[in-house]
């Protein structure tokens, strides 16, 4: 489901598996924003998963990471972490409207993996137990709002589809690693904050 959780198996820290695959992301961002490819396979570093893509809300979902782990942090990883900012700051300044058109068209496949999702888990099709990695999906719709993506032009879906989620869920406490809490209030990421009514 996250990074984090995924690397662990692979005998590194959290942080440096994260700081390998922002490395990884930002090293293939421009030739990523000129394709037409949504879903880019990483090819840049050899220790990532082949399963692994560089799309902008992954992207925002590793600086997120990484942000929320601050305690663990030391020297060397803040200083790569300053430099991969700073190195992302300035391709949103150069790629600022590739940036944006990438990131519409990201908001739109997420909207619909959700969507399809919800509409399953309420006829009865969907699993529960995924809810916890489904989830991301509405995260990351959230994040892009961040990339010059105008939110008016969403309202309508984005109500349709969280009406509908509100129907299936219940309250709960943080669903995702506690670890990674920081940067979801619960205000703005209350689907994070629930659980299926209904578990398998």
């Amino acid at each position: 489901m996250l990074l984090m959780l995924r690397f662990t198996k692979r005998r590194m820290t959290p942080i440096e598996a994260l700081l390998q695959s922002l490395e990884a992301m930002l090293g293939e961002l421009e030739p990523y924003l000129l394709s037409p490819e949504l879903f880019w396979p990483l090819s840049s570093h050899s220790r990532l998963s082949p399963r692994d893509r560089l799309t902008l809300g992954n992207l925002l979902l590793c600086f997120d990471q990484l942000s929320s782990l601050r305690d663990f942090r030391d020297v060397h990883s803040e200083t790569r972490l300053r430099k991969f900012e700073i190195q992302w700051q300035q391709s949103q300044e150069k790629w600022k409207s590739a940036i944006s058109s990438k990131a519409t068209r990201e908001l739109g496949s997420r909207m619909s993996l959700w969507r399809a999702y919800l509409v399953d888990m309420e006829e009865g099709r969907g699993k529960s137990y995924d809810y916890h990695q489904e989830v991301r999906n509405r995260v990351i719709m959230e994040r892009l709002f961040d990339l010059e993506v105008d939110r008016s032009n969403w309202q309508k879906e984005l109500h349709a589809v969280d009406h509908l989620l509100r129907a299936l869920v219940v309250p709960a406490e943080f669903i995702w690693d506690k670890r990674l809490q920081s940067p979801y209030p619960p205000q703005t990421y209350w689907f994070l904050y629930r659980l299926p009514r209904n578990k398998d």
